[in-house]
């Protein structure tokens, strides 16, 4: 039995996920993968966790090429919601067990290029350039968003399923009214998340469906996890773990819930 297996954030519990660690599964065995704005590889609780090589992390800035970085702290962040261990004194991620890799589509200044979008979306596929190994993640999670109203990622989104890829995409946060979903979770083809706090209230300002991406309107967002004031690995050096809220804290519950059922 592992140590971060006994003492769970609130946050955790509530999505089920000491259920599954009881039964056996912890996440081992499966890669899950993160397009934000990097990763702080010597944070406690993720620095063990990566795979490891050219092939788990990319930066198509080139701004931190060979070891995963993170200066806003963004995908710090959502990445020890995923796989989190309990290096603080209780245990922050849903799937403990799993390995991450990460692209780093946001620069240091916190600013993404549709370009560098691009190429994260394409290297995701194939990370090591060799179509007979097997190293493309199992789930990749997307806790960005925007209302630009185009279907230039589809294509992507298309060939992560095809190729056995669970898209999990935040819904964004431009609600409270009707109809404020953010591509690319917008679309029929993603898995997007809505938020909710601790009471199972849903966030403020959390965007809202439907969307009308597709022949018709349609039910988005696809699910509700927690997302208000919860406590994960922040990159900071004098705050270790930090309170965030939005859709961005709730993708990435639903990703590690994946791994989980993966």
């Amino acid at each position: 039995t592992q140590n971060y297996l006994s003492n769970p954030e609130a946050n955790i519990t509530l999505v089920n996920a000491p259920s599954l660690w009881g039964m056996g599964y912890t996440g081992q065995g499966v890669v899950v993968a993160s397009m934000d704005s990097g990763v702080d590889l010597s944070h406690p609780d993720l620095s063990s966790r990566w795979r490891g090589g050219t092939n788990s992390w990319y930066d198509p800035y080139g701004q931190h090429p060979a070891t995963p970085t993170d200066k806003t702290g963004h995908g710090t962040w959502t990445m020890g919601v995923m796989v989190g261990g309990d290096a603080g004194g209780t245990s922050i991620g849903v799937a403990p067990d799993a390995q991450w890799i990460a692209v780093k589509i946001f620069d240091d200044r916190g600013q993404a290029t549709t370009t560098a979008i691009h190429q994260g979306f394409q290297w995701l596929l194939d990370p090591d350039g060799a179509p007979a190994t097997a190293d493309a993640p199992h789930v990749v999670n997307n806790s960005w968003s925007g209302l630009d109203i185009d279907p230039w990622f589809i294509p992507y989104v298309l060939a992560w399923r095809a190729a056995g890829i669970f898209p999990a995409f935040s819904a964004g946060n431009y609600g409270p009214n009707c109809g404020t979903l953010g591509e690319p979770g917008a679309y029929q083809e993603s898995f997007a998340s809505a938020a909710h706090d601790l009471n199972e209230l849903e966030y403020s300002t959390g965007s809202r469906g439907p969307s009308y991406w597709g022949d018709e309107p349609y039910t988005k967002p696809n699910l509700s996890a927690p997302g208000v004031n919860i406590i994960s690995s922040s990159f900071f050096a004098d705050d270790a773990y930090a309170p965030m809220s939005g859709t961005s804290m709730s993708s990435p519950h639903v990703a590690g819930a994946v791994v989980l059922l993966w």
